[in-house]
């Protein structure tokens, strides 16, 4: 993944947030950018990252990379018998890489009182070297 489009999620998270929130928000932000050693075509979106993760994904794919979406996710963790909490072990990362996964994004969100975005947090990582998550 190139560090630029690293940035660039970061900064679709925090259009996402300001977009969303009112005038009085506080802002935090944190951010370490890696850069990771094999060129990443294929990213898989988590299951929990809901609406998040599928806004992310659009726009990721509109970058050119292919996307398997939350529910495409979610099939193929049920197919392999994964479950979501135990997707990052070795084993179940190689059987992402089979799958051809590169990377693999996680996006949480929660919610305020109106139901809009009150903090987003949004991780990926290369599926062959777990350091990276």
């Amino acid at each position: 993944m190139r560090k630029v489009d690293l940035i660039f999620l970061w900064i679709l998270g925090l259009m996402l947030i300001s977009q969303w929130g009112c005038a009085t928000s506080k802002l935090s932000e944190t951010y370490k950018v890696t850069s990771i050693s094999h060129p990443i075509e294929t990213i898989a979106l988590a299951p929990s990252g809901g609406l998040m993760a599928d806004a992310i994904g659009v726009e990721l794919f509109n970058r050119g990379y292919k996307v398997f979406d939350t529910n495409t996710m979610s099939n193929l963790l049920v197919r392999d018998g994964i479950s979501e909490l135990e997707v990052l072990k070795p084993q179940n990362l190689l059987k992402l890489q089979d799958a051809g996964i590169d990377a693999f994004l996680t996006a949480r969100s929660a919610g305020a009182v109106r139901g809009t975005p009150e903090s987003v947090s949004v991780r990926i990582g290369s599926v062959k070297n777990l350091s990276h998550f």
